[in-house]
């Protein structure tokens, strides 16, 4: 903080109530005090909303009478020649005065003004410091050291302490203690009236109360001003001091969870419409009060707000009589985004929008729920349609084929609507090598898709109802099927379509062994999909295509295909293909007679494949060429250890390895994340559309 006031003249210190604003200008005054010739004042503003008792409050900190004449004059005057620091705390409610801090700040050259404020004041020269929340233990501690570490356990420690001398952080309640200062997002005061109850109360039965925080957390200090002794207090303090307006935007905004980017907030709740306030204006207004955070999440504003704020503000949205037309335009609204974001999900910018759901995956489930619980099929089935890749691709898989099977309950919804859940119920249990649920929803669909006439479905139905034939052994049945939709498929002018199909006939033969054929039919989808944006289906293509190669001894094919295929996958964070490529690796390595390194590999695959909570039953023995023989040349046991080995080996540097480069050369583009744990889908050899 000595830093930030060395940099300015004028310095404001903003967050929601409770955050330490005031505890943190004290101690930065104490800090710096002994800079300042003529001392450090501290003026509290929290009982003053008269704009024309600032200037008497100031002259009051220096033990000066405001004598009969113009009291800003009498204050300038004193402060001309002085060099001081003047410590204005609480100014939110007197920011229609702003004019005569900057008054004073030209009239004094050695004066220094710390503001403290749940607004800035938009001063010329002014710097704002967001105070942040108090450090968090990570969500994974456990142990009471670790946990002890962090600042906001540290404060409900002590002020625990306080109020039962014999309580400490243990073993036993170090992890109550951590989800209660996460999820009361790290607040100073929320954290000091939690620790408080726990005269009366475990950390557990404090925890299990914190669905409403706003109730359990009264009963501060009582020299505390009336607004900081309860946490609802503290917000309504900021509340209050909006114009109804933006009072009504901000309760307008509980309905999302999580916070929400532009497109739905505007579209959700239509201020400019409605309240009579611009959409940004609005949300500026309530950043600049502390009462929503703002970040960027790809190309979108997104704007949240604290659980203990939003808990404030659903409260005022259940008593506005507003909530079901809010909850049904939140509904229709992330409807909309998650049929724009499905037909992304195979292609170049897929990474983008799996990100972008996977920030609203509240608000997507929230949604999802409301058309279920209110009878409405159309939606709910368009829903699940839409959502099933991202389901699978970021490790969702069992609550999506429940929510399938909740809407696929529900009677009405048209043909389309009903065949394009079905669909996405068979893939999901194919995924999950559930043979029978995928044959039944992948052969009602087909069926009702011969009954509709549209070719292009019938295409892809077909050929996802082969696909359910070939996990169950049955190739024949499955190349039967698959060649008939190949056969509408070359009628449409849908090279997606077409080069989705030939890639997956060309892999059954693959299965079958019919190299002869499998090869010009990958080759061709290749071709079709040649400047495509299909980037899912091209690698999945080039992916059987490698292996193909490597069976012919076209090492040096196998390892291209292997390297064109690998890092996308790894940059989009679908930890389903980057097992299988690693698969690809570790039998290309044994191939060429590199035993150990061939083992490791397939064991981080396998590691991969089992974190990502996918559970396609492929027999090992199927998915690696040459397995059998590498084992028996370097026998069991040592296979099993080499394998051990890959199983520990973090994402980004089983990649490393089976490149053969350095992990810091893997690119940065991927997520943190998966240098530790692999979120997304399972491995696939045939995955269906």
């Amino acid at each position: 903080m000595q830093q930030e006031l060395a940099k300015t003249r004028l310095l404001t210190l903003t967050g929601p109530g409770g955050i330490g604003k005031t505890r943190l200008s004290l101690q930065a005054a104490a800090e710096v005090a002994s800079s300042f010739h003529d001392g450090v004042f501290f003026v509290p503003l929290a009982q003053i909303s008269d704009p024309e008792l600032l200037v008497p409050a100031i002259l009051s900190s220096f033990s000066l009478l405001s004598k009969a004449g113009d009291p800003l004059s009498a204050l300038q005057d004193h402060l001309r020649s002085r060099q001081l620091l003047l410590v204005l705390d609480n100014f939110e409610q007197l920011l229609s005065a702003v004019r005569l801090v900057s008054e004073c700040l030209q009239a004094a050259p050695g004066l220094k003004v710390l503001v403290t404020s749940r607004a800035p004041l938009h001063l010329y020269g002014e710097r704002e410091y967001p105070v942040p929340s108090l450090g968090l233990p990570s969500s994974s501690t456990t142990q009471t050291g670790a946990a002890a570490g962090s600042e906001a356990v540290a404060l409900f420690v002590a002020r625990a302490t306080a109020a039962r001398p014999d309580f400490s952080l243990t073993e036993q309640n170090a992890q109550a203690v951590t989800e209660i200062t996460t999820r009361l997002d790290g607040l100073p005061l929320a954290i000091e009236l939690a620790a408080a109850r726990i005269k009366v109360m475990s950390p557990d039965a404090i925890l299990a109360r914190l669905s409403s925080r706003l109730s359990l957390l009264t009963g501060g200090a009582r020299d505390l001003p009336d607004r900081l002794q309860t946490l609802r207090g503290a917000i309504s303090w900021s509340y209050d001091l909006l114009e109804k307006p933006v009072q009504r935007l901000f309760v307008r905004l509980a309905v999302f969870h999580g916070g929400a980017c532009l497109p739905e907030l505007e579209s959700v709740c239509r201020p400019a419409a409605e309240l009579g306030v611009d959409t940004l204006e609005g949300l500026t207004i309530l950043v600049n009060h502390s009462l929503l955070k703002q970040h960027q999440v790809g190309d979108e504003l997104r704007f949240s707000m604290l659980e203990t704020i939003h808990e404030f503000a659903f409260d005022l949205l259940d008593q506005s009589g507003e909530l079901e037309l809010l909850r049904e335009r939140h509904s229709q609204s992330f409807m909309v985004l998650a049929e724009t974001a499905a037909p992304n999900f195979t292609r170049t910018q897929r990474r983008v929008w799996l990100n972008r759901l996977e920030v609203d995956l509240d608000n997507l489930r929230s949604a999802l729920t409301r058309f279920l619980v209110a009878n409405v099929p159309s939606a709910a089935l368009r829903m699940v349609g839409a959502l099933w890749r991202f389901w699978l691709m970021r490790g969702h898989l069992q609550e999506g084929r429940e929510r399938a099977t909740e809407a696929l309950r529900m009677r009405g919804g048209t043909a389309s609507e009903r065949i394009g859940a079905l669909s996405a119920a068979g893939g999901m249990a194919y995924w999950q090598t559930d043979v029978e649920a995928a044959q039944t929803a992948f052969g009602e669909a087909m069926s009702m898709a011969r009954e509709l006439g549209d070719r292009k479905t019938l295409a892809l139905t077909l050929y996802d109802y082969g696909i359910a034939f070939s996990i169950a052994g049955d190739l024949q049945s499955a190349i039967a099927l698959v060649e008939e939709g190949l056969v509408v498929a070359r009628e449409l002018d849908e090279p997606g379509v077409l080069g989705e199909v030939l890639s997956a006939l060309g892999t059954l033969h693959w299965f079958a062994k019919n190299v002869d054929v499998a090869e010009p039919l990958l080759e061709e989808a290749l071709r079709v999909l040649e400047g495509s944006d299909q980037a899912y289906v091209i690698s999945w293509a080039l992916g059987i295509r490698g292996m193909l190669r490597q069976w012919k001894g076209d090492f040096h094919g196998a390892k291209d295909d292997l390297r064109m295929t690998m890092q996308l996958f790894f940059d989009d964070e679908d930890l389903g293909w980057v097992a299988r490529q690693l698969t690809g690796y570790g039998s290309l390595a044994l191939a060429e007679g590199e035993l150990e390194r061939g083992f490791r590999l397939i064991g981080a695959a396998e590691a991969v494949r089992v974190q990502s909570r996918t559970f396609l039953a492929v027999p090992l023995e199927l998915r690696v060429a040459g397995l059998v023989d590498a084992t028996a040349r370097i026998g069991k046991k040592r296979a099993e250890e080499l394998m051990a080995e890959g199983e520990l080996m973090q994402v980004r540097d089983a990649l490393a390895y089976a490149k053969e480069i350095s992990p810091s050369t893997v690119s940065s583009a991927a997520s943190p994340a998966l240098s530790e744990q692999p979120t997304s889908s399972s491995e696939t050899l045939a995955p269906p559309n």
